[in-house]
């Protein structure tokens, strides 16, 4: 074998593992912040569940209405983004930038409704310095909000920079042949599902809790 063949074959590999087959780093670092936020929010739920337990309150809260109205929306959107992938594959322009438009405006109508369920608890006299189960309500339902938040900035981008493409042949065919661009997908649909099963566990804890 050639001094350039062996070369080769020593950068295809490392430890053994394809270059290829190795995840992307961005990959591990969203692994890492999803474990990180996934204790974060099972330390302060189990913190609220104790709390509630030796602490109930004086009398049943009901949350309010667009609370349920957010928890369908956001059902919604994880199925629209997770048509990204195959439209990626499929070099489908129109079908990609629909699929994040839609998720991007389900994000943006779920932290609108979350605000108005905050406003109905405030007209129904429940308050952020009130009963410390309402205030865990509060504050794990706006911890959440502010993590999609983030999500919903890279979702923005990732419309403007398919919509870019759209008269634009020669971007287009830059953008479905580059490889990172549907690990970029990948990582905002992987960020997104986890936003959702996040938000259900929370809700159904407050649900069948207060």
């Amino acid at each position: 074998m050639a001094m350039g063949e062996r070369k080769t074959g020593q950068q295809q590999t490392l430890s053994g593992i394809p270059v290829s087959d190795r995840p992307h780093p961005y990959k591990t670092y969203l692994f890492f912040a999803i474990a990180g936020s996934s204790i974060l929010f099972l330390a302060l739920s189990c913190v609220y569940i104790i709390w509630l337990t030796n602490n109930p309150p004086e009398a049943a809260i009901i949350l309010p209405k667009p609370f349920i109205v957010s928890t369908i929306l956001l059902l919604i959107s994880s199925y629209t983004i997770s048509m990204t992938h195959k439209a990626y594959l499929d070099d489908d322009n129109p079908k990609l930038l629909i699929s994040l438009a839609l998720t991007l405006m389900l994000g943006v109508s779920f932290g609108v409704f979350q605000i108005w369920g905050w406003s109905k608890m405030v007209q129904a006299g429940l308050y952020l310095n009130g009963e410390a189960a309402v205030s865990f309500v509060y504050i794990l339902s706006g911890m959440h909000l502010l993590h999609l938040a983030g999500g919903l900035i890279y979702l923005l981008f990732l419309n403007f920079k398919v919509f870019d493409n759209w008269n634009d042949p020669i971007k287009r065919l830059i953008y479905f042949t580059n490889r990172y661009e549907l690990i970029r997908l990948d990582l905002i649909a992987a960020y997104w599902h986890f936003m959702d099963v996040l938000w259900v566990v929370l809700f159904l804890t407050f649900l069948f809790t207060l």
